[in-house]
C-alpha cells in the first residue's frame, strides 16, 4: 500500500525537476543568444575588412598606374635626350 505523504515528496521533486529543466533551457537559450551574436559581429568584422582590402587594392592599383605612367615619361624623356 503507498504511503500518502510519499504524495507531496513526488510533487515536490517533480517541480523541482521542472524548474531545473527550465533553468536549463534559459542558460542554453542565453548561450546560443550569445553564440549568435558573436556570429554577427563576426561577420561585421569580416565584410568591414573586406571593404577595407577593396579600399587598398584600388588605392595600390592607381599607385602602380601612376608609376607605370612616370616610367612612360622617363622612358620619353630618355628617347628625346638620346636625340639631341
Amino acid at each position: 500500500m503507498a504511503n500518502p505523504n510519499d504524495a507531496p515528496i513526488a510533487a515536490t521533486t517533480k517541480t523541482v525537476e521542472t524548474r531545473a529543466e527550465k533553468a536549463k533551457r534559459a542558460s542554453s537559450r542565453d548561450v546560443i543568444s550569445s553564440l549568435q551574436k558573436k556570429v554577427t559581429r563576426l561577420e561585421n568584422n569580416k565584410n568591414e575588412s573586406r571593404e577595407r582590402l577593396d579600399v587598398v587594392e584600388n588605392r595600390l592599383d592607381a599607385l602602380e598606374s601612376r608609376g607605370d605612367g612616370r616610367k612612360d615619361d622617363f622612358h620619353d624623356l630618355e628617347d628625346r635626350v638620346d636625340t639631341v
